[in-house]
């Protein structure tokens, strides 16, 4: 009897763990991509991404052409997730951003480099 009681147990909580970890991804959902939703340009002027439900792509101000796109995934309310592909270079890029107004973005790539969007 106690072994049915332990196995009970033990299923219990493996439903309770799995509904936890079910949770943490739920909300990374929800705290995604409406966040960014909208054009955000760059602080340097060189371009502007639109960001659309976890999709971006970024355009060149002076040709008008998709220079790249890509995807973003928001870790928290106010921590967000770059990763592109450049379309000349073919070159995939990522960076971690923080978003410390409602209107801006400021980034980090993987090199080390920073670079900031703010939305228009």
């Amino acid at each position: 009897m106690l072994f049915g009681s332990t196995r009970k147990l033990m299923a219990i909580s493996g439903a309770i763990v799995m509904t936890a970890a079910l949770s943490g991804c739920q909300q990374k959902e929800v705290a995604g991509p409406p966040i960014l939703n909208g054009n955000w340009a760059s602080s340097d002027g060189v371009y502007v991404a639109e960001f659309r439900n976890g999709n971006f792509q970024a355009v060149a101000n002076d040709t008008g052409q998709v220079i790249s796109r890509g995807e973003y995934v928001a870790l928290a309310s106010d921590r967000v997730q770059l990763t592109w592909t450049g379309l000349v270079s073919g070159n995939t890029s990522q960076a971690d951003c923080t978003k410390p107004e409602a209107n801006r973005l400021d980034c980090v790539d993987g090199n080390g480099g920073r670079f900031s969007l703010v939305r228009g």
